[in-house]
């Protein structure tokens, strides 16, 4: 989109704890758009940004005339989605009933609702991160509706056309060509060992060479790098499949916040799951 400045990096994570210590917000933004053409509409690929309860205040002090376009989907999809990224970059090995009825206890539950954001909390929040009603209400309570738009991954890959134009009338980018690779998806190719993954495996099997890329590769860096390979690795995991009663349990758990971002976003959510008869 000619419109349109997307930094390259996801998950760019500006506005994380200790961001004012490299400066104020505009010297980061110069920082990091430098290059930037000032007319166009500038944005970032931030999925984290929703699980982190710091995060909405800094957009409505730094960023009052943002908007803010938030992709979910099936909460109990999300969970296993989650659970076999963690599997794929081997930070998980439990079964995954195993820890997903272990995540549903309520203590569990609390602890990471009211967590700060911290490395490796992916790996302690499938279900907690899952629960789209109780963070959006968070956002909106300090920042408006008309800068939210909530989109759905089940309609996104349905119907490409509409959701993208969609959003860009949402985000002011006006009538727009669609893409030739709009629906395209990506990172979904055949299963193959890459160098990347062999890699991946000989750093975390060498304290050394795990301590030489923390010295020659920024922490930035090193989460676009983990990102790539977690979608080259995740090719390669055995599908995991939950037990009907586990599935039935995450489904309970989920039906009160679902209803919740219902009637926050005031229409249904297209997840045959949580459907009501």
């Amino acid at each position: 989109m000619p419109e349109l400045c997307i930094h390259e990096c996801k998950e760019l994570s500006f506005l994380i704890p200790g961001f004012e210590e490299r400066g104020t917000f505009d010297r980061v933004i110069a920082t990091q758009y430098g290059k930037a053409d000032p007319s166009k509409l500038w944005g970032a690929v931030t999925p984290h940004y929703l699980y982190d309860h710091l995060i909405p205040e800094k957009l409505r002090r730094f960023m009052p005339a943002g908007k803010f376009i938030v992709i979910l989907r099936d909460p109990v999809d999300r969970a296993v989605s989650n659970f076999r990224m963690m599997l794929a970059q081997g930070h998980e090995s439990r079964p995954i009933d195993e820890v997903m009825n272990l995540q549903l206890e309520p203590e569990y539950l609390e602890k990471q609702r009211e967590s700060d954001l911290y490395h490796g909390a992916d790996l302690d929040s499938y279900i907690a991160w899952g629960e789209y009603g109780r963070l959006l209400e968070a956002f909106l309570e300090v920042n408006s509706r008309e800068s939210l738009l909530v989109c759905f991954l089940e309609e996104l890959s349905a119907n490409p056309d509409r959701e993208f134009h969609r959003i860009c009338k949402f985000i002011g980018a006006g009538e727009q060509a669609s893409p030739e690779n709009l629906g395209v998806r990506y990172n979904n190719s055949e299963e193959r060992e890459t160098l990347i993954q062999r890699l991946f495996a000989k750093m975390r099997e060498n304290e050394w060479l795990r301590q030489l890329g923390r010295k020659l590769v920024s922490a930035q860096a090193r989460r676009e790098i983990v990102y790539r390979y977690s979608l080259q690795t995740s090719r390669n995991v055995t599908p995991t499949i939950l037990s009907t009663d586990t599935e039935g349990r995450l489904v309970k758990h989920f039906e009160p916040d679902v209803r919740k971002l219902e009637t926050l976003i005031g229409r249904s959510a297209p997840w045959m799951r949580f459907a009501i008869d």
